[in-house]
């Protein structure tokens, strides 16, 4: 069976469930339970939450920062600013005050 690939757009641990809970139980694959578990596991954010703080990211307008790199912090949820460098290193220039503007708004989601 093949299936084609219509669009690619990264996706926050939280979300997975979301969008996995969508199928009935009976038509999912071994492997969507089994990524469903590992997102429940891992989350450090609710589906909400997650939403929130990715649409307060994007309302930043930091230069540079792409959806890839807005997801990897939501996923992660770096809180210290040494951690926020450590996502973002090699990735993108960033100043000082926008890596405090990321900063209150992980912190905020964080809680």
């Amino acid at each position: 069976m093949s299936e084609e690939i219509l669009s690619k757009e990264p996706i926050a641990i939280p979300m997975l469930n979301g969008f996995l809970k969508e199928l009935k139980k009976e038509d999912r694959a071994k492997v969507q339970d089994d990524i469903a578990d590992y997102a429940k596991k891992t989350s450090k954010l609710t589906e909400a939450s997650c939403t929130k703080a990715i649409a307060e990211l994007k309302e930043l307008s930091i230069p540079g920062m792409t959806s890839e790199l807005i997801i990897s912090l939501v996923n992660v949820m770096p809180v210290t600013m040494t951690e926020i460098r450590a996502v973002l290193s090699g990735k993108t220039n960033i100043n000082p005050e926008n890596f405090k503007r990321i900063h209150e708004v992980l912190v905020k989601y964080a809680g």
